[in-house]
């Protein structure tokens, strides 16, 4: 797993022209003239800049040069991404990783277009996202460095950590102490933690960061897959799938009414539980009782994934220098947690 390395620092204010330097690098007959570039708007962490060659309509000949995010290392270890990235390729489950660089990585471009709140409920298109992630969870990517073990609760544990006293901007520091008014962060997680290990939920490779924007539908081949691994590794199964439904409602001007009801999530646990078996070459039915049983468990996952990214964006709003209101999205997810904590966790098994 050694991927070439260029020792280049591209400054995110001139993403344009640093994702050049990284393409001419990557691709040693291509020149400034000849390229187009695209830069990709929808994270809230990094930089994205396609490249391509302006005559070559294919896209799927575009380099992505992704530009972290400032201090992100904080909260994202590189190393596990690295890996991850090695064993979805090894399982045909990513495109390729061409090199890294001092602040980011270049790779091929997944074709398609990023579901939408219309798209990501079309029954032709959920049958897809299903497979995409029942295969992700198959992925075998055990080694020496990569332990099947969950990664939830320690990273959560350990970005509590990372979580400032105090802020020094008035308006984020305002908010903040707001947000620990309405709950108790440490507490609130030791709870969760506690109750949710009782399900004994399997483990799995998973994605962890499934929002609509990483879920790209390849409407030529009609296929899904998926893009942005910063998150992925070894977790609980039905955090995942708790994870995407939880980012149903958007990220900016987030509406919760858009979480996805009951008999979504049950015909949607039963197609996945049905692809699950199949790749382990199976024929099995899940029974009403197994498909009820993972939506509960999906549901109070749920519950982890607002805790998740409400700690994720407190740490954000003190670190992070995009223009983006971190503390708001913290206050979006810990306010959706705290409105449905007692209501999923009351779900019977």
């Amino acid at each position: 797993m050694n991927y070439p390395h260029l020792d280049i620092s591209v400054d995110r204010l001139n993403a344009i022209e640093g994702a050049l330097e990284v393409a001419r690098k990557v691709k040693s007959d291509w020149s400034d003239e000849d390229l187009t570039t695209k830069t990709f708007t929808d994270g809230i962490t990094n930089v994205l800049v396609g490249v391509r060659l302006t005559a070559n309509p294919d896209l799927s000949e575009m380099l992505l040069v992704r530009i972290h995010g400032n201090n992100t290392e904080l909260i994202i270890d590189r190393k596990r991404e690295l890996r991850t990235i090695h064993a979805l390729q090894t399982a045909g489950c990513c495109p390729p990783l061409h090199c890294t660089f001092n602040n980011g990585i270049c790779y091929g471009f997944a074709p398609g277009l990023p579901v939408d709140l219309r798209s990501v409920r079309d029954p032709n298109v959920v049958p897809l996202v299903v497979k995409a992630m029942a295969k992700f969870h198959s992925v075998n990517a055990s080694d020496s460095e990569a332990k099947r073990e969950p990664m939830l609760f320690t990273t959560m544990e350990s970005w509590m950590k990372l979580v400032p006293t105090a802020f020094q901007d008035d308006a984020k520091q305002k908010g903040y102490l707001h947000l620990c008014k309405k709950l108790n962060i440490e507490q609130e997680l030791s709870m969760l933690k506690g109750r949710l290990l009782q399900l004994h939920v399997p483990i799995v490779f998973c994605h962890n960061d499934l929002l609509l924007g990483n879920v790209i539908h390849d409407s030529n081949r009609d296929c899904v897959s998926f893009i942005d691994f910063e998150y992925g590794g070894f977790n609980f199964r039905s955090f995942d799938i708790a994870n995407h439904f939880c980012e149903y409602p958007g990220t900016e001007n987030v509406d919760y009414k858009y979480y996805p009801g009951k008999e979504f999530q049950l015909q949607w646990i039963r197609l996945y539980l049905e692809e699950t078996a199949r790749l382990q070459g199976s024929a099995a039915v899940p029974s009403a009782e197994e498909v009820e049983r993972v939506y509960v468990e999906v549901n109070q996952f749920a519950l982890a994934s607002h805790m998740f990214w409400g700690i994720w964006a407190v740490i954000q709003a003190a670190y992070s220098e995009i223009d983006f209101d971190y503390m708001g999205y913290a206050h979006d997810r810990l306010d959706e947690y705290l409105r449905r904590r007692d209501e999923f966790l009351a779900l019977a098994l």
